[in-house]
């Protein structure tokens, strides 16, 4: 059973049921005071995984995916821009201090690590605005029912197919 407040998985002890989240009740109360109850629509939008991008407890996603790990999220344009911007980097680095190569590959990684998912929520803040001036009577449902949840067979094969390329590309700069 879903929380109507926040949209999270309820959990049921022997005698209630309640998000421990939230710390909504089956009978309507919470748990905790009304104002600690707050859920903000990002976090409603993301689910579950709200906490793992908020703490940026996914680095080894961002550290393999780069620029590509917005691609993975839906949005393509940013990821092409930041592949741009990595070639871009990669060029300058192997033209004037090709030693520092392997540096710069690691420095822009923890860019990406470090970066990508605040810019990630900042982006959807904006998303999630878009939605409840389209649907301004019902949006939490629209949101809660979205959820991040549009996965596409074009997301599982641009990211990858984009990483080999982009291999393929850095082997033909150094050689």
């Amino acid at each position: 059973m879903k929380c109507p407040n926040c949209g999270r998985k309820m959990l049921s002890d022997h005698t209630h049921t309640f998000c421990i989240h939230c710390g909504y009740m089956e009978n309507g109360t919470f748990i905790k005071k009304k104002e600690d109850s707050y859920v903000s629509d990002v976090e409603i939008y993301l689910g579950n995984e709200y906490e793992v991008i908020y703490y940026n407890n996914n680095n080894y996603m961002t550290l393999l995916l780069g620029p590509f790990y917005f691609c993975y999220r839906n949005y393509f344009w940013l990821g092409i821009l930041g592949f741009i911007f990595n070639l871009f980097c990669y060029f300058l680095t192997y033209c004037t201090f090709p030693k520092f190569f392997f540096l710069t590959f690691l420095l822009l990684r923890i860019l990406y690590m470090t970066a990508a998912n605040i810019l990630y929520l900042k982006l959807l803040e904006k998303k999630v605005e878009k939605i409840k001036n389209k649907y301004p009577s019902d949006y939490l449902e629209k949101l809660r029912t979205y959820n991040n949840k549009n996965t596409s067979i074009l997301k599982l094969i641009l990211a990858p197919l984009c990483i080999v390329i982009s291999i393929m590309i850095i082997k033909m700069m150094i050689h």
